[in-house]
């Protein structure tokens, strides 16, 4: 029988009591065993409630563990996620992998370096139903929209005490990557983009694909009247196909990313594990541009 991997957490907020910690505690194939955050008070009593130690010092940590579960801002992630891989220690992170595509290029070249398995929770890519959509549309689709609409910034909500989420392009990094990863995976990786704010307090971001296909997304999370409304609907020579108001169990989608973490250490790390990852942090800088740019026609880099 294979030994569970033994996880830390790193990270002590909502998506890290709600998600990463239940998910973990609950997986056959893991043993939760650290939690690491910044206010001691809190981190004592998360790590109360799930009966696992509380930490506060990084290496000790990586010392007691095989692997390492980031729930953190993305800038600080970028820097001990390195660590980690440096330590050896297998990588579960969220989106965005790092501040910039600089820091996230890093931090995939030290998991090649390391041979460590990693893996980006990009929530769609492990909720079966999305999947299903997504393998339909791929192959007949001509062009896209996502709408993505939310109130995550506003008061009251678990997220509005985020302070890298309420910096002024903080949705944009937070909550793109959910739809952008729906529609590249159906229409193939942007090449070129403008973004413009809806208005609203949100952008829309037009895109074209490599392909030479073209998709529309509009995000917004100032928005008080739902909870949350997520659509896609592609465009294909039969009529559309849409997916929308679907509904799904997030520590049950975080306990597919497990099993693809631990297939890869299995089998052995793939060499291009976090590519997709690091490909829309370059989207996400194209996107940024263009908005500084007044909505200027941005080539996505290289990543």
């Amino acid at each position: 029988m294979t030994k569970p991997l033994r996880f830390g957490v790193v990270g002590t907020a909502h998506w890290a009591r709600a998600v990463h910690l239940p998910a973990l505690k609950a997986h056959p194939g893991t043993e939760l065993v650290a939690v690491m955050g910044r206010d001691p008070d809190r981190t004592a009593e998360v790590a109360d409630t799930f009966g696992i130690r509380a930490m506060d010092d990084f290496d000790a940590l990586l010392a007691s563990v095989d692997a390492v579960s980031f729930v953190i801002p993305p800038a600080a992630q970028g820097d001990l996620a390195i660590r980690a891989a440096e330590a050896g220690k297998h990588l579960i992170l969220e989106k965005p992998l790092a501040g910039d595509l600089a820091a996230a290029t890093r931090l995939a070249d030290a998991v090649r370096a390391s041979g460590v398995g990693a893996i980006c929770f990009l929530t769609r890519l492990y909720i079966d139903r999305v999947q299903e959509f997504v393998a339909h549309a791929r192959g007949k689709a001509a062009s896209g929209l996502a709408r993505f609409r939310s109130g995550a910034l506003l008061s009251g909500s678990p997220y509005s005490q985020s302070a890298w989420r309420q910096e002024e392009y903080g949705a944009l990094w937070d909550a793109a990557p959910h739809g952008l990863s729906v529609l590249e995976q159906v229409l193939g990786p942007i090449a070129h983009l403008t973004a413009n704010p809806d208005g609203e307090g949100g952008v829309v971001i037009e895109a074209t694909h490599e392909g030479g296909s073209a998709s529309r997304f509009e995000l917004n999370l100032n928005d008080a009247t739902v909870d949350l409304l997520e659509a896609y609907s592609f465009e294909t020579p039969a009529g559309p196909i849409e997916i929308g108001n679907f509904q799904y169990d997030r520590p049950t989608a975080f306990g597919r990313g497990i099993d693809a973490l631990l297939e890869q250490v299995r089998s052995g790390p793939l060499e291009r594990s976090l590519s997709f990852a690091l490909h829309l942090i370059a989207v996400l800088e194209a996107a940024e541009t263009s908005l500084r740019r007044d909505g200027a026609e941005v080539p996505v880099a290289d990543a």
